[in-house]
């Protein structure tokens, strides 16, 4: 009896003993900057994805997940910013898929989760697709029977937890606004909002050089804005943006960010108090970067003048050489230690030559660099080769910036007309000729 006991007791040993621990798990896990897709569309033909843990039982306690009898967690992928992490998961089971994202701090300590469900049963078809864009988190659903449209939530990811953004429409006139079924004066009415009437903001409809209303003697030019009811995120129909505006909440980790739509009056009246924007010192002549660079940049001039890139050799020993043929050397920034190149589609990619690190989501392009007056905070942005892209910074001394919020992911902003910041705390924006006022407030 006592070595049944034995034998068991080394088994359980063994089997405890040959699992892996949540660190291990996270470190195997595959790991993405950037655009990614967490969440998947319900599969009838139940074609799984992700690696099953199930009968990792360490793992699962940790995470505070209850074994399965009928079903199994997958981990589907991970993701990391700001000294946080966001596991990925589902459940398959068979007529349903449950998504679930967990977010941890840098000692894996749980400080929150978000679960969706997928299905395909009597109810209808409940699809659930969603990414990242950096530190927001977009999940769409719709159930294709039933309500077609999309329900589309935004949560920013902040050591406090998934924090819900706030995008709202509102009604800004007296007489109020008629809600349409599709963004054209002649579609069919659905309702009439009253004014300071608030929705839910889904969209931007129409070209606003092309999309006009008649009103009081002149014609009006703007976007349509597909609304929902509020808080259920169901589609509503379309208001004319000219007698509505935008109001905007995200949560970071220190801050609010609140942005307003505002009239060209006042950005006007504001932009009196603008701050200069300083700008970072840059060379360009190429013989003068490999004067001062010499042996970390190794290259030669063709006879029409061209540059080609061979190899970059960073401070610390790394070298650089691949994906370089493309490329063409743009600037080096003294301040930073930078190297800017345009590559493919005319796209931005910067080299830290201090360390080699080359994420232009994360570094920018100094040309784009927008601190406030006190350079707490800096707005950033780089070309992508498709559209540009702008984001937003906390300045930390003697550290790397912390990323706060993706401005692209929340804003239209291929292409802003204008911008500045009037105080530490203060920043308007004209994009499209649309007018914003962005203010920081500290939580």
């Amino acid at each position: 009896m006592q070595k049944t006991i034995l034998l068991l007791l080394v088994f359980q040993f063994q089997s405890v003993l040959g699992q892996k621990t949540l660190e291990q798990l996270i470190n195997e896990t595959p790991f993405s900057t950037g655009y990614y897709s967490p969440f998947s569309y319900y599969d009838s033909a139940e074609k799984k994805q992700g690696v099953s843990i199930q009968k990792e039982t360490n793992v699962l306690k940790r995470l505070k997940l209850k074994p399965l009898k009928h079903s199994e967690y997958y981990i589907t992928g991970k993701y990391e910013i700001n000294n946080l992490i966001v596991l990925f998961f589902s459940e398959y089971w068979d007529t349903e898929d449950i998504h679930f994202a967990i977010l941890l701090d840098k000692s894996l300590h749980i400080i929150d989760r978000i679960d969706e469900t997928a299905y395909d049963n009597a109810e209808g078809f409940y699809g659930v697709n969603s990414w990242i864009d950096y530190n927001i988190i977009t999940i769409n659903t719709h159930n294709i029977y039933n309500k077609p449209e999309y329900v589309i939530k935004k949560y920013s990811i902040t050591n406090k937890g998934f924090k819900q953004i706030k995008n709202q429409v509102i009604i800004k006139t007296p007489s109020g606004i008629k809600i349409r079924n599709k963004p054209t004066t002649q579609s069919a009415l659905i309702a009439k909002a009253a004014n300071l009437k608030v929705f839910d903001y889904l969209s931007i409809d129409g070209n606003i050089d092309s999309t006009s209303v008649f009103d009081n003697g002149k014609y009006l030019k703007n976007y349509w804005l597909k609304i929902a009811t509020k808080d259920s995120l169901q589609q509503l129909g379309y208001v004319f943006g000219a007698f509505a505006k935008r109001h905007i909440e995200i949560i970071t980790n220190d801050y609010k960010v609140i942005i307003d739509e505002i009239s060209k009056e006042d950005f006007n009246t504001a932009e009196h108090h603008k701050k200069s924007k300083p700008y970072a010192e840059k060379i360009t002549d190429i013989k003068k970067i490999e004067t001062i660079l010499k042996n970390q940049l190794i290259g030669e001039t063709h006879e029409n003048g061209y540059y080609n890139i061979k190899k970059i050799l960073t401070d610390n020993g790394k070298k650089i050489s691949s994906y370089l043929d493309e490329c063409g050397i743009i600037a080096y920034y003294p301040q930073y230690h930078y190297l800017l190149l345009e590559c493919g589609h005319s796209s931005d990619y910067l080299i830290k030559l201090k360390n080699g690190e080359d994420d232009i989501n994360r570094i920018g392009n100094p040309d784009y660099y927008t601190p406030s007056p006190q350079n707490t905070f800096r707005f950033n942005g780089y070309y992508s080769g498709q559209s540009n892209v702008h984001f937003l910074e906390k300045n930390i001394i003697n550290d790397e910036p912390e990323y706060m919020l993706s401005m692209s992911s929340i804003l239209a902003l291929d292409y802003i007309e204008n911008y500045f910041w009037i105080d530490d705390t203060t920043m308007f924006l004209k994009i499209e000729k649309i007018y914003y006022k962005m203010k920081l407030q500290e939580i």
